[in-house]
């Protein structure tokens, strides 16, 4: 479906995640799906009901709640503190950018929205910049003992007398987590 189709049939949509153009125009088009995603991006920093009438009236709906707090800045009051933002940088840094990418997705006018591509492509970078930071992360912790060597080239020599508590294998990386730190090391 290209972005200038529609749907005119009666489609059926989950209260807090139909794209409110939806409600205006009776047209539904990949930027509604991208509306959705980023509801569903806002499901995952908050950890908030999409639809809550627990909440405040203006603070019903998940995305207009979101979309508030991004715009003043205040984006702390959302976030679930399970994910621990302050633990360290790039973790504070991952939250703030997939809520900038939720913020846009929640744009009201659908051609101001990305594309899931587009998008999809956002949350890559955000994903690979947790890698970057991870290295230099191994690089500080190992010059103490020994020469920093990157462990994306699969060496370990900087990672020795390091214990380990487990590790997890993801796809062609795999994620070791050493013993009581905060640190994750990333080897091919």
């Amino acid at each position: 479906m290209s972005e200038t189709s529609h749907i005119s049939t009666a489609p059926q949509g989950t209260p807090g995640y139909v794209d409110p153009q939806y409600h205006q125009n009776f047209h539904l088009s990949d930027k509604s799906d991208v509306y959705s995603f980023g509801v569903v991006l806002v499901e995952i920093i908050t950890a908030m009901k999409v639809v809550d009438f627990a909440r405040p009236q203006s603070e019903i709906n998940l995305a207009a709640l979101a979309v508030d707090r991004i715009k003043k800045g205040c984006i702390d009051d959302i976030i679930d503190p399970f994910l621990e933002p302050h633990r360290d940088a790039w973790t504070l840094y991952s939250i703030n950018k997939v809520a900038e990418l939720a913020f846009r997705c929640l744009a009201f006018h659908s051609d101001m929205r990305p594309t899931m591509i587009e998008v999809a492509e956002e949350l890559d970078l955000i994903r690979r910049s947790g890698w970057a930071t991870m290295e230099e992360t191994i690089c500080m912790a190992s010059s103490v003992g020994s020469v920093c060597s990157s462990p994306r080239n699969g060496s370990v020599n900087s990672l020795r007398g390091v214990s380990f508590e487990r590790a997890a294998g993801l796809g062609s990386e795999t994620l070791i987590v050493p013993h009581k730190t905060d640190v994750f090391f990333a080897i091919n």
